[in-house]
């Protein structure tokens, strides 16, 4: 559950996302964890800042996902378990 009114907004991005298929849902093979890069993060569409965590999910299609920490942990819980 949503501890805060911004990871709401976070899992609401997430799940509207996902609902209109714009944002992959489905297992990912592998989650790598670091400094943002100044990327836009693939669920919120804001920059992921040296300050933020950034999170790269891969799909053994060789596709990508690039997330806030937070919009990662909102995306995990909506989409299936890794396999």
């Amino acid at each position: 559950m949503p501890r805060s009114s911004e990871d709401s907004d976070r899992l609401a991005a997430v799940k509207a996302k996902l609902a209109a298929g714009t944002l992959r849902a489905g297992p990912h093979h592998r989650a790598a964890f670091g400094k943002g890069s100044g990327r836009h993060c693939d669920a919120c569409e804001r920059p992921i800042t040296v300050e933020d965590v950034e999170v790269t999910a891969d799909f053994a299609d060789g596709q990508s996902l690039c997330l806030h920490g937070a919009c990662f942990e909102s995306w995990r819980g909506e989409t299936p378990r890794r396999i």
